[in-house]
């Protein structure tokens, strides 16, 4: 544990409180010796048991037996989940996911018997301290890697640790793991009773709320995410039916829209039937770099659409990941409102949404007419899959093609017939990690504002051959992203691990001919942008959707939109923004609530979360109310943990 509380000092830094620093710790200690005392016991056990078969007098070889068998009961119980994402994606006709996950389970187990004989082996061969050296680097690696999931993983990243110092320690003396690491009986009591009690707190008193989150954040919290489901509460809505944290004109969202009709349009259409509307996003597109002067130079065409537009400064996506986003945006339904469900082809697998049979709205443009296309730059953002659907042209190019590629192809497409209308959408990648396709030099927030700079480059072009075909008048660009982009913020990089405002705070710029340019800095959602796109068409939204129309918002009217504002991730994360400022997350895999006050604390780093503070309470209860009245999981259709 000592490796732990290293990990900790360097992954936190100077910014928690002693008391919180103390608590991480017990925590961790708790944990750890958890997991030895019941290992311990259970190798023991299976020591016992295995003494009768043929070759139980061999010491060496029945400790290493044991050891296999014990891990491939653990890994059976922590990996499973972990394991599945990759055997979907390697799982064939011959080689099915379940037994792929089997496979898997069993190679990861085989792991633990083999750090046990090699820490002998280097203990016999006077390499002691090449094993422990390599024992201590597995277990400070723990809190390094995988940082915010895969908790099977890191169990077994400490029991592997343990087990190759354990035996490199104490190998050249008794090959019996365990049996040997205590000689002196008064001792071993003596170490139970300070364990004993650490144990019995860790595992049955739930942290506190800035303890769990940090824990669980740095990827060291070992048992945490497994005890979670035997602390998990239920948040009784009874009282609050109708979200009792916000306005009484919000509370028809709080009911179930099966009966609902769909929503007519709030005035005449703003584009005419023959209209041009290019929806873009861009993958892991962060706000504040388009919003801030800084970089204005390096991004000249997004700068000047941003300008012509009408921007809203305070858009959030509704998830931090492309699947769950875009699916959204498209349906305007939340990720527990879908049904998602296995998918195989050409000896792939993913869980998809493609038996999910709420209407996309590109469906509804083509049931009018217009010629719907999409060039996709990713195998799923086809219609068979489901995230989209409705499309009447549709090209996949390739996974991950460049922003050129997807422009060459649409600036084609212009020049072709459009007296139909046309709406185009398309998805550009060039942002992604490992950000290299701009140079690979320079910070990675420099080379991935490179990467942003490509995409500007061929926005350009895009807009360029708009106006050389005369299309201008009738051509309405609607520009937003899938999520934003971590770089240090909450110990976190990339995206997908958290609904903070660094991966949900997005761009979203509006153009359409005849409209005024402004600036809004109401807070809207891209699960808007759908009742958007049809009303601007003059088509009404889908009694499904969740979302509004901003169209009011585009002309300029002083209105006020009732929808709560909502996110809801893959990873069972969800959140909730309220009026006064504040927004609440719950992590329901993890057994986690966070509450920050975006005005006074934008950063997200003082969470106000009591359980039990009444206030606290009613906004978890508002969040809890709205999700339970809406989720598919009341058709017993499971919700997918999904990476």
């Amino acid at each position: 544990m000592v490796v732990a509380t290293v990990a900790l000092v360097l992954s936190s830094g100077p910014s928690l409180e002693v008391r919180v620093r103390l608590s991480l710790h017990a925590y961790d200690l708790g944990h750890g010796l958890a997991l030895c005392l019941v290992s311990g016991v259970v190798v023991l056990a299976a020591e016992r048991l295995l003494r009768g078969v043929p070759f139980g007098r061999n010491r060496t070889g029945l400790s290493i037996l044991t050891a296999f068998l014990c891990a491939l009961g653990l890994g059976a119980f922590v990996l499973p989940e972990d394991l599945i994402n990759l055997a979907d994606r390697l799982s064939t006709a011959i080689l099915p996911a379940p037994l792929l996950v089997a496979l898997l389970v069993t190679s990861v187990a085989a792991l633990f018997p083999a750090a046990l004989f090699l820490g002998l082996v280097l203990a016999r061969r006077r390499l002691r301290p090449l094993g422990l050296g390599l024992g201590l680097t597995t277990l400070a690696l723990n809190s390094l890697v995988l940082t915010g999931d895969y908790a099977g993983v890191h169990v077994f990243i400490v029991v592997l640790g343990v087990a190759l110092t354990a035996s490199s320690l104490l190998g050249a003396q008794e090959p019996a793991f365990l049996s040997a690491t205590v000689s002196s009986r008064r001792v071993r009591i003596v170490c139970l009773t300070l364990a004993v009690p650490l144990v019995s707190f860790s595992v049955s008193i739930w942290p506190r709320p800035i303890v769990g989150a940090a824990l669980t954040s740095r990827g060291g919290a070992i048992l945490l995410p497994f005890l979670a489901a035997a602390h998990r509460r239920t948040v009784s809505t009874f009282e609050h039916p109708d979200g009792a944290e916000l306005p009484a004109s919000s509370r028809q969202w709080f009911v179930s829209r099966a009966e609902a009709q769909d929503v007519p349009p709030s005035s005449n259409a703003l584009l005419p039937r023959n209209g041009l509307l290019l929806l873009l996003t861009i993958d892991a597109a962060r706000a504040d770099v388009f919003l801030n002067p800084k970089y204005a130079k390096r991004l000249p065409e997004l700068t000047r659409l941003r300008a012509e537009s009408v921007s809203f400064e305070q858009a959030r996506s509704p998830a931090s990941q492309t699947y769950v986003t875009l699916t959204t945006l498209f349906s305007g339904r939340y990720y527990s409102q879908q049904a998602w469900t296995p998918k195989t082809e050409r000896g792939r697998g993913r869980t998809m949404p493609h038996e999910d049979g709420a209407p996309r709205f590109p469906e509804r443009l083509a049931a009018m007419g217009l010629p719907t296309v999409t060039y996709a730059s990713a195998d799923y953002l086809m219609n068979e899959h489901g995230v989209l659907r409705g499309f009447t042209e549709e090209k996949f190019v390739k996974n991950t093609p460049h922003a050129r590629e997807l422009v060459d192809l649409a600036i084609a497409r212009l020049g072709r017939d459009t007296d139909a209308g046309l709406f185009l959408f398309m998805h550009f990648l060039d942002a992604h990690f490992p950000y290299d396709r701009g140079g690979k030099t320079g910070s990675q927030l420099d080379r991935y504002v490179a990467e942003l700079a490509i995409i500007d480059a061929q926005l350009g072009r895009l807009r360029a051959a708009i106006t050389a075909r005369g299309l201008t008048d009738r051509t309405a660009i609607v520009l937003s992203a899938d999520h934003g982009e971590a770089f240090g913020e909450h110990g976190k990089t990339q995206h997908a691990t958290t609904l903070y405002e660094e991966l949900v705070h997005v761009p979203l710029f509006i153009l359409v001919p005849g409209l005024t340019p402004r600036r809004v800095q109401i807070p809207v959602s891209l699960v808007d942008v759908g009742p958007t796109v049809l009303e601007l068409y003059g088509l009404p939204t889908p009694a499904t959707f969740m979302g509004e129309s901003l169209v009011p918002l585009l002309r300029g009217e002083d209105v006020r939109l009732f929808r709560p504002l909502v996110l809801e991730s893959g990873r069972l994360m969800r959140a909730m923004y309220f009026e006064d400022g504040m927004k609440l997350i719950v992590d329901r895999h993890r057994n986690l609530t966070e509450l920050y006050d975006l005005s006074a604390d934008p950063r997200e780093l003082n969470n106000l979360f009591q359980p039990g503070d009444p206030d606290s309470e009613r906004r978890l209860q508002t969040l809890t109310a709205y999700f339970e009245t809406h989720s598919v999981e009341r058709r017993s259709l499971p919700v997918a943990y999904r990476r």
